[in-house]
């Protein structure tokens, strides 16, 4: 009886999370369901970094792109959306491709890379990109579109 009360207790301890909630990072800030679809000369872009910066809050939201171009944003829990208002909107497909490796033999040499933007590059800077995107108070989200020329 007795290593059937200490089994049961085990069991019980080992549950004892089963079905709890997964924690929020989210301080009390309100957020809205935000996703956004890009497109380069109309074609979905995989694999893009989408980024919202609010203007009003300092905060930002992101994401990036699946294989139809469509992100869903995260500011403090996955997917959880962007916050009110406007928000200026950068996008980047970027990725760094080795030219010259180092030698490692050699404490003085140097690899040498570079950028590789897939995306026009004024796309990627909140000032140059020209995005802009207002979310709103909306049961159904938020959903942009941005077809990068």
């Amino acid at each position: 009886m007795r290593s059937v009360l200490i089994l049961g207790g085990m069991l019980l301890m080992a549950c004892s999370g089963c079905g709890a909630k997964p924690v929020s990072h989210n301080p009390g800030v309100e957020v809205f369901a935000t996703q956004v679809t890009v497109t380069h000369k109309g074609k979905p872009v995989e694999g893009a970094r989408v980024s919202f910066s609010s203007v009003d809050q300092q905060r930002s939201a992101t994401g990036t792109t699946d294989a139809a171009g469509l992100a869903k944003l995260t500011t403090f829990d996955l997917h959880d959306g962007a916050v009110l208002g406007k928000h200026r909107v950068k996008i980047a497909k970027d990725e760094i491709e080795v030219i010259k490796e180092a030698d490692l033999d050699d404490p003085t040499s140097q690899a040498e890379i570079k950028t590789v933007h897939h995306l026009p590059e004024k796309f990627g800077n909140y000032k140059s990109s020209g995005l802009n995107a207002d979310v709103k108070n909306d049961p159904a989200g938020n959903s942009f579109a941005f077809d990068l020329k």
